[in-house]
């Protein structure tokens, strides 16, 4: 809901703001004065009080961004180190090896694990399993390019 709100926001701001320096009233005129009014109130002016209830939360999925929270972003760090090593590998000329630590993580780990924690064990295994990728990944990742920096760089063109 909010990601909605936000794109409303960035629509009538980019797309619509054109019209204000030629002191035209356009639909995107009204619509611009009302964004923030929908972004704080989370409804349309003139909605009615019952609209609201469209905007609450339901208990299931907060406890369902509650559990990813807690579980992947454990892993955000190794994470982190594999995006690095991607880089690293860009940077040291070698691309294919970026390409490859990525299809790994993507299909050979990430997708296979979280749907086998997913079958066994509901949504609790499915984070986990993508949390298990996230860091077997990293590792992976340190270990290939301590076994790439040991070696001697290719410097010829």
């Amino acid at each position: 809901m909010l990601y909605c709100r936000l794109f409303k926001v960035i629509y009538r701001c980019c797309f619509c703001s054109y019209s204000h320096g030629r002191q035209q009233r356009d639909p995107c005129h009204r619509g611009y004065n009302n964004t923030w009014y929908y972004y704080v109130h989370g409804r349309e002016p003139g909605a009615g009080p019952s609209s609201h209830l469209r905007n609450r939360a339901v208990p299931e999925v907060v406890a369902g961004i509650r559990l990813y929270l807690l579980v992947v972003s454990i892993s955000y760090g190794m994470q982190g180190i594999f995006l690095l090593s991607s880089a690293a590998f860009n940077a040291l000329n070698k691309p294919l090896n970026a390409a490859l630590l990525s299809l790994v993580r993507m299909f050979a780990l990430y997708i296979p694990i979280a749907l086998l924690g997913n079958y066994f064990l509901d949504l609790k295994g499915l984070f986990g399993g993508a949390a298990a990728a996230n860091v077997v990944t990293g590792v992976l990742a340190v270990l290939w390019i301590r076994y790439g920096l040991k070696n001697p760089l290719d410097l010829s063109y």
